[in-house]
């Protein structure tokens, strides 16, 4: 899209083997200043080099690109280093948040195995069923 000579774009997106970029920037026509923020992504493709950890197809890979075109190109982009901080972070902290809910559910389940088969004892077969399925849609 242009506007008033601004050049801009959310969706760019460059896939080699191996790796995804996606990103968004502007690129002011008139001052021929530019300013992008891109993730890269390192992803498992039948071309790819190697094969790449789940885990760390989920992280993405920061980088900022930006000044003018006629300054040295080796200083237009760096590793957005807050940003893969904050990547990292909310990484570990959803892995964390499966495995807790994981262990949770299966704590749950060796604690009320005993008290259902009691259950089902004295209310019939099948209560038991019942009740756990309820209890799990609570937790989901």
């Amino acid at each position: 899209m242009i506007n008033n000579g601004v050049v801009s774009s959310d969706d760019l997106l460059v896939t080699l083997p191996g790796i995804d970029l996606s990103g968004e920037g502007q690129f002011d026509l008139g001052s021929q200043r530019f300013d992008t923020r891109a993730n890269v992504r390192l992803v498992n493709t039948a071309d790819a080099a190697c094969k790449v950890n789940p885990r760390l197809e989920s992280l993405a890979l920061p980088v900022m690109c930006e000044g003018q075109v006629s300054d040295e190109r080796s200083e237009w982009c760096r590793f957005d280093r807050e940003t893969f901080k904050q990547n990292l972070t909310d990484l570990l902290r959803d892995e964390l948040e499966n495995q807790l809910g994981e262990k949770v559910q299966q704590q749950l389940d060796e604690q009320l195995e005993g008290s259902l088969e009691q259950l089902d004892e004295n209310l019939g077969e099948g209560t038991t069923q019942k009740l756990r399925d309820g209890l799990r849609k609570l937790f989901e």
